[in-house]
């Protein structure tokens, strides 16, 4: 009975393990979803294409599924996708013309010919028609055929004057004729014509339009529709004729809903009647409707007496009839794909998505507000709900305070922002009550940096100020510095011992002590950290990241490579010290840590292992830095970009955030913070399925443990080193094979062999 009662205690809390931990080595993606751009009818489900992905909803249920690069997409940044009925599958085209093929809504297939096609043209790819088995991509340089079945490039049709390539925009097929809407104008062809790749069996289009760039082409049952900026002309067999012109206001979709032609346009201004979705039928006639809280329409669908809308501000939305209000269907994730900094606390990621140019001069306008992942869940709180962040912009830094147990958002706008944790009230600061100063001449406050130190002081960087580092005290009261070096903006700042190191642009690092009292500058230190031997010893002036280590070591990413400070603690006495440049072997070849990178983001996981990004992807490097563990790019990995704006690492689970210029990722890595004292060691997977070949993680041991892996009777199967508080087994004896099924026993010790802790793991073959 204890047996069955232990074994039905340990699948429960299997079960409940497992709906938190994923599998070491996969990914998420967290990706935005609230931008819709196009809907496709996909028999059982209905697709959307947001930003960087796709998600879809199932007709029967309603549930929302997400396609992204972390769970079977090539690539990120969808532009179009369109559906196939007879070839059960959807074509998903990219922004930089990959192409990914679904096929019965389970299988992916990747066609990345006219991604890689060499040539000195643009290979957009602006539309997709789909005819029988084939669909036709309208691309920059003419008419892609892809056959569906084969699932490969038929043929291209160049249908330039002259035979030059020309950009595409649509094309659609109608009584026995191919219509392509092109830069040129409108161009047709017979479809069964000879030879569709020679440009001068296609006719410009003249009679009752002029020959001007095409933006869309659709059709009704018998007529052919084309629109030219704020213009949509219709085709009756022989002429075409003007339907409906507004002007400044912009085309965004034409497509075929049974026998009516749908056609959303709108402008780009935020008044309330700044759009509309025409339903246009096949005499020329049209119904205009403004459907309920569609307020920039790009797509719509109508399947029988459901309408379903792609909006650029709402998302997705279903609607039951014209008039009724609608359902909404966004997949969680953060509000957009910006990704400057971030930090985690308690087991929660605080996002600052905002951003600047490279020099810090000019803004991005991001307005995503207070952005934050807490329990598997995105949250924003958002100027549109609280109206003291009307004027904030440009998140570029955010820390947590344990002491006060409060997050500061540093605005490249608006000032500072705090968001209290212990009754989730927001308050900002600007002039009106801090010290931070607006930018000469301005109503811009400017904090670009902020940290918190070990006594719960909250420093900031606020550029362009005659007093640029202020502190704000955990009893509310605030001080500036005037600092004796100059300087526009702070990169990134942390606290160290005591300490704060500001990584300034342009150039050098500032190291500041405020001494025993912070209000008494007369035993304050400042010192300068640049290239120079003697003068700091960095391998590059201009400093981009900066981290302490578990050791208390300072390592900075500079434009040419990484330089670590082994004397943190002794910078600022009198005799200083230098950055030490790692010393690395490649391929035979001796050289300095990472000395033709720029790196970007440094982060330290629970081993102290250091992840180190670039423009050139991540890598995982070993505690000392001198090996190299692992190495992921677009290509080899679900990143979506290459380039790296942040890293860090919830010690609580071990994953890995990494932000990128085209949205946020995370690697579920395989070590976590250990514990000082003993604790509960937890198992995952447990039991361990015979399908099961991944690795075992073992977690909440002592940081840095010795485990030793034993079988029922006592045998020792497997011995190792935890990665801080996580170790990984994979299941396999000394002979290297796969240990037999029952019952395993996990002890762990540190090295002194104290505080030992015990596990069990149920392994079956």
């Amino acid at each position: 009975m204890n047996r069955l009662i232990y074994t039905v205690t340990l699948l429960l809390f299997c079960s409940l393990l497992s709906a938190q931990q994923r599998a070491i080595g996969t990914w998420k993606a967290h990706f935005p979803y609230s931008i819709g751009y196009q809907v496709e009818d996909g028999e059982d489900k209905i697709y959307c294409a947001s930003t960087l992905a796709i998600f879809y909803i199932d007709k029967d249920d309603n549930s929302i599924q997400t396609l992204n690069k972390a769970n079977g997409l090539s690539d990120v940044g969808v532009k179009k996708i369109k559906y196939s009925a007879s070839a059960k599958t959807l074509i998903v085209a990219y922004e930089n013309s990959n192409l990914d093929l679904l096929v019965n809504g389970e299988n992916i297939y990747n066609l990345p010919d006219i991604k890689n096609k060499i040539t000195s043209s643009s290979k957009n790819i602006n539309d997709i028609f789909v005819y029988g088995n084939f669909a036709y991509l309208s691309t920059d340089i003419g008419v892609a055929v892809l056959d569906l079945v084969k699932r490969e490039i038929k043929s291209t049709y160049v249908i330039g004057n002259n035979g030059g390539n020309v950009v595409v925009n649509g094309v659609v097929i109608n009584n026995g004729k191919i219509f392509a809407a092109t830069a040129e104008g409108v161009k047709v062809a017979p479809l069964n014509s000879p030879n569709l790749q020679n440009y001068t069996f296609w006719t410009l289009q003249t009679a009752g339009i002029s020959p001007q760039p095409t933006d869309f082409i659709g059709r009704s049952q018998n007529s052919v529709f084309a629109s030219m900026r704020d213009s949509i002309f219709r085709y009756d067999g022989n002429a075409w004729s003007l339907v409906y012109s507004i002007p400044v206001w912009d085309v965004k979709a034409i497509k075929t809903n049974g026998n009516v032609l749908s056609v959303c346009l709108w402008n780009d201004t935020n008044e309330a009647n700044n759009r509309t979705i025409l339903a246009i039928s096949d005499d020329g006639s049209y119904v205009e409707t403004n459907y309920t809280k569609s307020l920039k329409p790009n797509d719509i669908l109508i399947t029988g007496s459901t309408l379903w809308i792609a909006d650029a501000w709402e998302g997705f939305l279903k609607y039951s009839s014209p008039g009724a209000t609608p359902e909404s269907f966004i997949p969680n994730g953060p509000v957009s794909n910006g990704v400057f900094n971030m930090a985690i606390a308690d087991g929660v990621t605080y996002l600052a998505a905002g951003g600047t140019d490279p020099s810090y001069s000019d803004y991005l306008n991001n307005r995503d507000g207070l952005v934050f992942y807490k329990e598997q869940y995105w949250r924003a709180y958002t100027r549109y709900s609280y109206g003291q962040l009307a004027n904030y912009a440009d998140f570029l830094s955010v820390a947590h305070n344990p002491v006060t147990n409060k997050v500061y958002y540093a605005s490249f706008q608006g000032g500072l922002a705090e968001l209290d944790l212990n009754n989730n009230n927001i308050n900002t600061y600007d002039s009106s009550n801090s010290p931070i100063r607006p930018v000469t001449g301005t109503k811009t406050f400017r904090v670009t940096a902020v940290c918190v130190d070990a006594l719960g002081n909250t420093w900031m960087s606020n550029a362009n100020s005659p007093r640029p580092l202020i502190v704000l005290k955990p009893d509310g009261t605030w001080k500036s510095f005037n600092v004796p070096y100059s300087f526009s903006s702070t990169r990134k700042m942390i606290a160290v011992d005591g300490t704060i190191w500001m990584c300034n642009r342009p150039g050098n690092i500032i190291v500041y002590n405020p001494g025993e009292d912070i209000d008494d500058e007369s035993d304050d230190q400042y010192r300068s950290l640049g290239s120079g031997t003697g003068s700091g010893g960095l391998p590059n002036n201009s400093a981009w990241s900066i981290v302490e280590d578990k050791n208390g070591d300072v390592w900075v990413g500079t434009d040419e490579g990484i330089g670590t400070f082994y004397c943190a603690s002794s910078v600022l006495t009198s005799s200083g010290c230098d950055a030490d440049k790692i010393k690395v072997d490649r391929d035979g070849f001796i050289g300095y840590l990472f000395s033709t990178e720029s790196v970007k983001a440094i982060a330290v996981d629970g081993a102290n292992r250091k992840w180190v990004g670039s423009g050139n992807g991540v890598w995982l490097i070993s505690a000392d830095g001198k090996n190299e563990l692992l190495r992921f790019t677009k290509d080899n990995s679900p990143l979506p970009s290459n380039f790296i704006t942040d890293i860090k690492v919830n010690d609580e689970n071990g994953e890995v955030f990494i932000g990128t210029e085209n949205g946020l990722v995370s690697y579920q890595g395989d070590a976590i913070k250990g514990g000082e004292k003993k604790g509960v060691a937890l198992v995952y997977p447990n039991p361990v399925q015979p399908s099961y070949t991944g690795p075992i993680a073992i977690k909440g041991l002592v940081d840095d443990a010795y485990v030793k892996i034993t079988d029922a009777a006592g045998v020792l199967v497997y011995q190792g080193k935890a990665n801080g508080g996580q170790m990984i087994w994979d299941g396999k004896g000394y002979t290297g094979n796969r240990v037999k099924s029952g019952v395993y026993i996990v002890y762990s010790a540190t090295e002194l062999g104290k505080e030992k802790s015990v596990a069990k793991i149920v392994l079956l073959n």
